[in-house]
């Protein structure tokens, strides 16, 4: 998630008029609070088909100009097919490229998922406004850490670096 802030940013500043939404799980959005990296939030929790098919009905009725699948999987994709939103851009991947207007092809080095997403706005001939993932704290996460880590007496930061999911989520050495 807070791979995409870079890409969101570069959304955010090309086009201030326009509403840019999220959909995600919501356990992993509060990452974002504070950034203003986007308008509205639809919660993508549930993996049943009734709550797909709920989501398909909501993004008919909203009518969105353009979508861009993050993610790699294939039911990203067919979500955006299926909601009729009529500019689908993504990584052709997953054998779901004929549900895109427009299909990136991978990149051929293994590059790490926040420069994937920068690859998109190259794609979309959109500038991209900084290259490196960010967080912000507010105010209200600041004092919930200061009341629950009491124990904690200086500013520190702490880097993982191995990588769950595969080596392009690692962080540069």
């Amino acid at each position: 998630m807070v791979m995409a802030t870079p890409f969101l940013a570069a959304l955010r500043k090309q086009s201030p008029e326009r509403e840019v939404w999220a959909l995600g799980q919501s356990k992993a959005m509060h990452l974002y609070d504070g950034l203003g990296l986007f308008d509205r939030f639809i919660p993508n929790d549930s993996k049943d088909l009734v709550s797909f098919l709920d989501k398909v009905s909501m993004l008919r009725t909203l009518k969105f100009q353009q979508g861009i699948v993050l993610p790699h999987s294939f039911r990203a994709a067919l979500l955006l097919f299926l909601g009729s939103v009529q500019e689908r851009v993504g990584y052709g991947r997953n054998s779901r490229g004929f549900m895109l207007t427009k299909a990136l092809k991978r990149p051929a080095e293994l590059v790490a998922t926040g420069e994937e997403y920068l690859r998109i706005l190259d794609a979309l001939g959109t500038e991209r406004s900084i290259d490196a993932p960010s967080l912000k704290v507010t105010e209200d996460e600041d004092q919930g850490f200061d009341q629950r880590y009491t124990h904690v007496g200086a500013d520190y930061v702490a880097f993982i670096v191995g990588a769950q999911y595969g080596p392009s989520k690692r962080w540069p050495a």
